[in-house]
């Protein structure tokens, strides 16, 4: 008989400031998604300052989750910050998060936060075309590159900053032994591109891959001195073979609003704007870029005060 479809905890991933760390996934199963849980307790001590907590503070803990095939494949890459409203926006409710209170010195004030990394393809028809086949492979890791504790707090302070012992990401990950080997044909692939935006111009240009590939999402993230802003990319298009325009002057604030009625949210997140490319949720139907020898995204853009930048996360399915 099949063992289907379960679930087990794996161990611990440890939070050490400013260090990579990395498990090996277990390769006996199809994996199907990846639930990644954070706990901690922060103690701010001494000094004299109050501590101003800055915008998705605990998130910026995990700058960088990453899953990679025998050693070279990327499959997954994010940060806990995109990852927090890429699965607010795909799943129409706000992840579970706890951050660090304002204030003067306090102790074992609890800090969290839960985000899950889909390798099902929940936003098409069949969520198992899929799955992540983690027998073919001969290493899969999954691996969290840290931040530091002052990543969470405002520049302008004093206090001491530790985090008890026991801290880190539990990994819980979901498998089956359905669909068979020979069933399943068709990768996943998240990732994302950074870009800093130096002038205000017309035409910011983003490269994106090309190949045997399905586009199936984009979601933007804009940031002025490292904070979400919505005012700096005016519009974008979607230009492949430098002269097919799949989306067309697009106003970067129009879409986040269409974002929050097509997700139903209540708010729409700052800086955030998701594009979905499917027809009726089939994957044929998406931004097929096998033919053409480039994809990019032009943006009208307008520089911020501080450092300017882009993120374009990406999800695609590509040929396993």
């Amino acid at each position: 008989m099949a063992f289907r479809h379960g679930a087990r905890r794996l161990e611990l991933i440890p939070f050490e400031a400013s260090t990579s760390k990395q498990i090996d996934l277990p390769r006996d199963r199809n994996i199907k998604r990846i639930n990644l849980q954070f706990n901690g307790a922060v103690t701010l001590a001494g000094g004299n300052a109050g501590e101003t907590t800055v915008g998705d503070s605990v998130l910026r803990l995990a700058p960088r989750i990453e899953i990679v095939a025998d050693g070279v494949t990327t499959i997954f890459r994010c940060d806990a910050r995109g990852l927090h409203f890429k699965n607010y926006l795909e799943s129409q409710c706000i992840p579970q998060i706890t951050s660090c209170v304002n204030g003067a010195a306090q102790a074992g004030t609890a800090i969290s936060f839960n985000v899950d990394i889909n390798l099902q393809n929940i936003l098409g028809v069949r969520p198992d075309d899929t799955y992540l086949p983690a027998f073919k492979f001969r290493t899969l890791t999954l691996s969290v590159q840290w931040g530091a504790l002052a990543d969470m707090f405002a520049a302008a302070n004093n206090h001491t900053k530790t985090i008890a012992a026991g801290a880190g990401i539990r990994p819980v990950v979901y498998e089956s032994d359905y669909p068979l080997n020979k069933d399943i044909k068709m990768l996943r692939i998240q990732d994302y591109i950074d870009k800093q935006i130096a002038t205000t111009q017309s035409e910011f240009v983003v490269d994106l891959p090309v190949g045997a590939k399905v586009y199936q999402a984009l979601m933007l993230r804009t940031l002025d001195a490292d904070v979400r802003e919505s005012d700096i990319v005016n519009s974008f298009s979607i230009v492949t073979g430098e002269k097919f325009n799949h989306f067309s002057n697009i106003p970067f604030i129009q879409l986040q609003n269409e974002n929050k009625l097509a997700h139903h949210l209540e708010t729409t997140p700052a800086g955030i704007a998701y594009l979905y490319l499917l027809e009726d949720g089939l994957v044929p139907s998406g931004l097929a870029v096998n033919d053409v020898n480039t994809a990019k995204l032009v943006a009208d853009v307008t520089v911020g005060g501080g450092t300017t930048m882009l993120r374009t996360y990406y999800d695609m399915i590509t040929a396993l």
